[in-house]
């Protein structure tokens, strides 16, 4: 989790592609926690309370406090920015992809 002078409301951007499909959200988070140590059951559990926490409603995407504007991107793009900036999963998948 980003916490401290680097956290900021809008973190997430930095990390998701603009172009990123909110179906595909569940998908990429299958992918970066399995397999859980914790049994597939309780991985989908978790995956879908965070689905639950995220909503697909850019109103509540990061970058927050912007409304329904999606600066040219789908919805989904603010919602995986929302999840990424609560993660590090994001950061780590980014320095490991360069």
């Amino acid at each position: 989790m980003l916490i401290g002078s680097i956290a900021h409301a809008s973190t997430g951007t930095l990390f998701t592609p603009r172009n990123f499909p909110t179906e595909d959200i569940s998908i990429w988070l299958n992918a970066n926690a399995t397999p859980s140590p914790v049994g597939p059951d309780a991985l989908k559990a978790g995956m879908d309370k965070v689905m639950s926490l995220y909503p697909d409603n850019p109103s509540a995407g990061s970058p927050f406090g912007t409304g329904n504007e999606t600066f040219g991107a789908g919805s989904g793009y603010k919602r995986e920015s929302a999840i990424c900036m609560s993660s590090t999963s994001c950061f780590d998948l980014f320095l490991c992809s360069g």
